[in-house]
């Protein structure tokens, strides 16, 4: 099974990912983190410009998407394994719904990301831009409140588009994962 926590930056998703991993654990699932941009020499050089404070212009959005949808398919052998397997499962801090977000290019990205696995469940975290922000100053990160608020309101569009459930991050931790947790387990459930 392959499980997606989404949002902007300062959402909580790298915590909410590694508790719900270890959740899983001790109910007896094979459950992994990984996160994007992988560790892959790839996934550096994702890192890499995501350190320019340029980093949230088109043309950077652009090399971006290119780089992170290559990123995908370091993961995508790992992926298939797991994928509708509920014994086996993957947790990600994000995936190409952050391509789809943060690159603003629907019909662009979606072509790029065509052979990236597609996850059994999608969570997306959602809270206040100024909150998040707050919170990412701890971060080193460039993002401004504009490009956040353009972002946060793509997410807020796929969700509705594709049903996507979405968690309110501003919340305690623990109420954070629980409400992930009844959605995963629901959806475990089914299978």
């Amino acid at each position: 099974m392959y499980i997606i926590l989404e949002g902007i930056d300062g959402t909580g998703k790298t915590t909410q990912t590694k508790l719900l991993t270890e959740d899983l654990k001790e109910k007896g699932y094979n459950a992994t983190q990984v996160i994007e941009p992988t560790n892959s020499e790839i996934g550096k050089l994702i890192r890499k410009y995501l350190q320019d404070k340029d980093s949230t212009t088109s043309n950077k959005q652009d090399i971006l998407a290119l780089l992170f949808a290559a990123d995908r398919l370091t993961l995508k052998n790992t992926l298939k394994k797991v994928k509708g397997n509920k014994k086996e499962i993957i947790i990600s801090d994000r995936s190409y719904y952050s391509s789809l977000a943060y690159q603003n290019n629907d019909i662009w990205v979606k072509d790029l990301n065509k052979k990236a696995v597609k996850p059994d469940i999608i969570i997306i975290l959602d809270m206040p831009v100024k909150e998040a922000l707050t919170r990412c100053m701890k971060q080193d990160t460039f993002e401004t409140q504009e490009f956040l608020i353009q972002t946060k309101e793509n997410y807020l569009n796929i969700a509705k588009k594709e049903n996507i459930p979405i968690v309110k991050a501003n919340q305690s931790i623990e109420k954070v994962q629980n409400d992930i947790k009844k959605i995963v387990y629901e959806k475990i459930n089914e299978l």
